[in-house]
């Protein structure tokens, strides 16, 4: 199904033709990427909760401190100001252009063209309603039309990551049940996954999944044991592998086995 354009969605409050809607291009969402020096990924990023981090002590026996999952939480927040910042000041150089009023803020056609060029527009029509939803909260002053400057438009792509990320790990629940794992496992493999991508790039290398083996206290597994494994998950050769790669991996790796889950690739 395709999505049309949310800001003919929120300025028209009906859903419009598609070919009326602006379009963002491969090379402009490349320019972003490149601009801000690093790739978002379809999940998004994950965001990682005092709560989760505390539960991975319990059953993994590797220990979060209250002042790590804080120092984690404050370095991905910063890390989202500055990703957002040049996004941001080009939203407000096309505004300009157009020969809009020059104001420190964008309005929702902006929004929408900064949303496609993070990879986070909506792909189904609830996505699209409980996005106007999340700019209708932000919008607290209620203006008319709706304007977002710096500070609410950074709380409005965190709120939109946050809800994505929470539906990715209803996802990656189900997947991981899949595989034979317990839907606590595979959350508290998701905050160790996330603790060690601290750029959020939704993927693991080789010595990223190594400091995983190490968390999740996997010491008879030899470096070169992992080695073979990550390359049999690396099907594509990038160097990297994904969350649900990463999944397949604690099970070929026999990692939890004590809780007796099984190992469905071999």
């Amino acid at each position: 199904m395709h999505i049309l354009p949310l800001h003919r969605v929120l300025l028209t409050g009906q859903e419009v033709s598609a070919s009326g809607g602006q379009q963002v291009s491969e090379s402009e969402g490349l320019e972003v990427s490149e601009s801000v020096g690093f790739e978002v990924s379809e999940s998004g990023g994950q965001e990682v909760s005092e709560s989760e981090s505390q539960g991975v002590s319990e059953s993994v026996g590797f220990e979060v401190s209250e002042s790590e999952g804080l120092e984690v939480r404050q370095m991905q927040s910063r890390s989202l100001r500055e990703d957002l910042a040049p996004i941001f000041d080009r939203m407000l150089r096309r505004r300009k252009k157009a020969g809009t009023a020059v104001i420190s803020a964008v309005g929702v056609p902006e929004v929408s063209q900064a949303l496609e060029l993070l990879h986070m527009g909506p792909k189904q029509r609830e996505d699209q309603l409980k996005i106007t939803e999340f700019l209708n909260e932000v919008n607290e002053f209620g203006f008319t039309p709706l304007t977002l400057d710096f500070e609410a438009f950074v709380r409005f792509i965190r709120q939109v990551k946050e809800w994505q990320a929470t539906c990715m790990r209803a996802e990656d629940r189900a997947y991981g049940v899949e595989l034979g794992l317990q839907e606590r496992m595979v959350d508290e493999f998701r905050v160790i996954f996330d603790i060690i991508d601290n750029t959020g790039s939704g993927e693991l290398d080789l010595l990223g999944v190594k400091r995983a083996c190490g968390l999740l206290g996997q010491k008879s597994l030899s470096f070169e044991e992992l080695r073979k494994i990550f390359e049999q998950l690396d099907k594509d050769g990038s160097g990297a592998i994904d969350f649900r790669e990463f999944l397949h991996m604690t099970n070929m790796a026999n990692l939890g086995k004590q809780k007796g889950r099984s190992n469905p690739l071999g």
